[in-house]
Parts: C-alpha cells; sequence; structure tokens
C-alpha cells in the first residue's frame, strides 16, 4: 500500500496556527485601542455622573456646575487619551459652557430690571460677602451662582464704564493663567456678559468659607497670607511663565512682610474639596503710568500681557497701587520704563506695519467687510501688546510721521525677508531699546500724560475722543464670554 506524501486533514482535526500577518497585527491593536476608548468613556461619564449625584445629595436644588466643570478638565490630563476622546471631551466643555450661560444670561437680565426697585421688593437681593472692589454681589441659590453687578458704587474706578473694564481683566487675567497649565492650580468657569448697558461677571459657588483662604488677601490688604507652601510654589512657576515678579507686602493691620508673585488682592484658596482655587485675578497685571487726574486708573488701566512677556525684565503687579509693598519706588521705576518703551518703541514701530496691511487689505476693501477690518485691527495691535485706548496715539504717529512710516511700510513690503531677523537678534534690540527708556518716573508719567496731545489742539481733540470712544467698545466687546480649557 503507498501511502500519501501528506495525509488528508480531517475537520475535526485542529489546522496548524498560521503567523499573524501585518493586516491582522494592525487590525489588533485597532480593536484594542476602541476597547481603551470605551472604557476611558464609561470611566469619564461615570465621574461626571457620581459629581452630579453627590451635588443633588448635598443640596436637594440647583446644579453644581464647578464639579462638572472640575471633573471633565481633570479627565484631560489623563495620559492616553486619543483624539476622539479629547474632541468629545472639548463637546462637552462647549456643551457645558453653553448652558451655564444660558442660564447666567436669565438671571442676569431679572437682576438687570429690577436695579431701581426697592431691595426689599427685589426677587435677588444682594448680599454681603466680603469686598467692595467689582460692584454689587449676588448669590443666587436655585442654580448656585455667584454674580457681581459691575457698578461703582464705592466710588473706587470713576464710573461703571472702568468697573466693567476692571470685569474684562479678570476674565483676560484668568484666561492667561489657565494658560499657563500649572498643576494643581484650578479656577472657576467665568462667564462676562452685557446685558442693556451693564456688565455681569458670574462664577459657579465654589466649596470656600471664610477660613479657606491660604494665599493673597480678602479684605484689601488689611491681612495678607501666604501660609501653604505648595500654593506659594504653584503660584511663582505661573508668576516666572507671566513675567510677573516677587515682592514683599505689608499687611495694614501690621506684621511681618509677606512674599507674593501676584498682587496682593488675588486670592488662592484650599477648597472643601482638596483643590486650590485662584479668584480675583483682575489686577494679574501691572498697570501703566497713572493719570493724576483719573481716579483708581490703576485698576483698569493695565499693561497687556502680550507686551508683559515680551519685556527682559519681570514687573510688579502692585506697582502704582494703594498697597504697602517694600521697595515699592524700584517697581515703579521699572513700569514707568515699560510704559514708555510702548508709547516710545513699540507704538511707532507698529505705525509701518498697519499701513502696510491697510494697502494690502483695507484700502479698496468693500463696505460690508468694514466691522470684520476693525476686529482684524484690534487683533493685531493687541498681539503686539498695544492697547485699544491708544488708537489715537498710531493715529498721531501715521500723520506726524506719515513719510517716514511709507518708506517704512514699503520696505517692508518689497523686502520682508530683511525684517525677520533671528529670535536671539530681535531679543537683544529689544533689550538695548528697553534699557535706552528714560528712568525718571516723573519724566515718563508726565510725557505718557500729554504726549498725544503736544502737537495741535485738534490733534488732541481726535486723540481724546477717539480714546474715549475705544474705551466704550472695548468695555462691550466681551459680550457672552466664557472662560473653558481645550
Amino acid at each position: 500500500v503507498t501511502l500519501p506524501a501528506t495525509p488528508p486533514v480531517y475537520p475535526f482535526q485542529s489546522q496548524p496556527q498560521q503567523p499573524p500577518t501585518d493586516t491582522r497585527i494592525r487590525q489588533q491593536q485597532q480593536q484594542q485601542q476602541w476597547q481603551r476608548e470605551a472604557i476611558m468613556e464609561r470611566v469619564i461619564q461615570r465621574r461626571v455622573n457620581v459629581r452630579r449625584h453627590l451635588s443633588f445629595l448635598e443640596r436637594s436644588e440647583g446644579r453644581d456646575w464647578n464639579a462638572e466643570y472640575q471633573a471633565l478638565l481633570e479627565c484631560g490630563q489623563e495620559e492616553g487619551l486619543s483624539a476622539a476622546l479629547q474632541l468629545r471631551r472639548t463637546q462637552q466643555l462647549r456643551a457645558l459652557a453653553d448652558q451655564f450661560a444660558a442660564v447666567v444670561r436669565r438671571v442676569a437680565e431679572r437682576i438687570v430690571r429690577e436695579q431701581h426697585l426697592p431691595v426689599e421688593r427685589r426677587s435677588i437681593k444682594p448680599v454681603a460677602v466680603g469686598g467692595v472692589a467689582g460692584g454689587l454681589k449676588y448669590v443666587y441659590e436655585p442654580e448656585r451662582l455667584f454674580i457681581k453687578f459691575c457698578r461703582d458704587t464705592e466710588q473706587l474706578y470713576g464710573s461703571d464704564e472702568y468697573c466693567a473694564k476692571a470685569a474684562g481683566h479678570e476674565l483676560r487675567s484668568l484666561m492667561e493663567y489657565m494658560d499657563c497649565r500649572v498643576q494643581g492650580l484650578h479656577f472657576p468657569l467665568m462667564v462676562v456678559l452685557d446685558c442693556r448697558g451693564h456688565r455681569l461677571c458670574a462664577t459657579p459657588v465654589l466649596p470656600l468659607s471664610e477660613h479657606s483662604l491660604v494665599y493673597g488677601s480678602a479684605d484689601g490688604g488689611h491681612s495678607v497670607s501666604a501660609s501653604d507652601p505648595a500654593l506659594a510654589v504653584r503660584m511663582r512657576l505661573a508668576a516666572r511663565l507671566l513675567n510677573i515678579s516677587a515682592h514683599r507686602a505689608l499687611p495694614f493691620r501690621g506684621g511681618e512682610p509677606v512674599l507674593l508673585h501676584a498682587p496682593v488682592d488675588i486670592e488662592g484658596h484650599l477648597g472643601h474639596d482638596g483643590r486650590y482655587y485662584v479668584l480675583d485675578t483682575h489686577r494679574a497685571f501691572p498697570p501703566a503710568v497713572p493719570d493724576p487726574q483719573r481716579q483708581g486708573c490703576f485698576l483698569y488701566r493695565l499693561l497687556r500681557p502680550e507686551l508683559v512677556r515680551r519685556l527682559p525684565r519681570p514687573l510688579c503687579s502692585d506697582a502704582f497701587s494703594r498697597f504697602r509693598v517694600e521697595n515699592l519706588a524700584q517697581y515703579e521705576k521699572e513700569v514707568a520704563r515699560a510704559t514708555h518703551y510702548l508709547l516710545s518703541r513699540v507704538v511707532p514701530a507698529t505705525v509701518a506695519r498697519l499701513l502696510t496691511w491697510y494697502r494690502e487689505h483695507c484700502f479698496r476693501a468693500p463696505f460690508a467687510r468694514i466691522g470684520t477690518l476693525l476686529h482684524a485691527l484690534v487683533h493685531r495691535i493687541h498681539t503686539r501688546g498695544i492697547n485699544v485706548r491708544l488708537l489715537g496715539l498710531l493715529r498721531y504717529h501715521t500723520c506726524t510721521g506719515s513719510r517716514q512710516a511709507e518708506d517704512d511700510g514699503e520696505a517692508l513690503r518689497t523686502h520682508p525677508a530683511s525684517h525677520h531677523q533671528p529670535a536671539a537678534q530681535q531679543n537683544s534690540l529689544r533689550v538695548a531699546q528697553f534699557n535706552a527708556c528714560s528712568h525718571d518716573t516723573a519724566a515718563i508719567s508726565s510725557s505718557s500724560c500729554t504726549s498725544i496731545s503736544s502737537s495741535t489742539s485738534a490733534s488732541a481733540s481726535m486723540t481724546a475722543s477717539s480714546s474715549n470712544s475705544n474705551s466704550n467698545s472695548s468695555s462691550s466687546s466681551s459680550s457672552s464670554s466664557t472662560s473653558i480649557a481645550s
């Protein structure tokens, strides 16, 4: 009997195992990735549901916005999240912010409508929760909201308009702190909206108390604290990223000086949930040289974050303020030099670039695009560190030095490569220009107050009207703005 070379394979016999191919390996890896994403998505949803359930057990009414917001932010810090999960988390943050803004707008409209009624007839009454800056405070228990109605009731700012500008600074500084991404620092969800000509700032009710303050001051500098070393280290790291200098603050009640890396009236709390919360960031960046004729202008006429980060030396947030600070004259001298550098170097250098941009995009633009171009203009001067209130000064330099500005703009348009220097050369040139500025604080202050109106009375009136109109537009530019982390 002749047997075959290869015996037949019957169905009940085991097949020989083939080595996995590249396609099969990729399919297995993709399937494992899908399983991990499904598990992570269930974990995120379960965590949000647990937070929501715990907040419901603590209080029978209201939604714990802060717990949901912080849970979503902490989920984004976990490693191994795919692009799909990151997109889903961002969508959940966007939806949460939109829902919060809608609730705040409904409550804010009621507050604005009832502002002229007697206090006993209002459905939402103001509360005294400490501090007089920022306006009237409201706590709306059904939705667990903390709202500040930006009105200058204590005559700290000079008008309600400047109080509204301070609210815009608070939102902007809070986003700058969030962009530092310092591990362990938490910030509230914040909405700044304009309603019927008034500005309101709203945050969720946080798990804090009057004894949870561990950094800064909550009573206008009468008592200053920096008792938590872990929070102090985190604030020092954030100040280094924002180019804010450290300084020693002296409490008005007396005592030892306290080392701070932020303004005195900032508040750092250790919440009942174990998180460090940073609040009241409206004066995080230093003020420009104040105008003696403007009351409390150190509270709202601040330097732009883009300018402060570009300077070769850190600046003190409490310069030209009313708080007690050691070596205050030296800090004010540095801020005065930065203000002079802005007015004498940054603004004239921006004129040529703006003229080139105007010829290329705005000269023959249709009327329908004027609004878009105005927003683009504001964005361009902001990226250079120039405030909107200096539009009159930009116009002044355009009129007086138009020939030189046109020559510079033509050179920039014809030879754009010659203006792109290496970063090291640009930094050294910026340091040299900053050191060349005047050291006399009084001279800088007088020049900054009168530089726009020193040429003719016509240019002075044009500048004043332009700065006033732009300050009004800046106070209403951040309508219904939301601060979320992406």
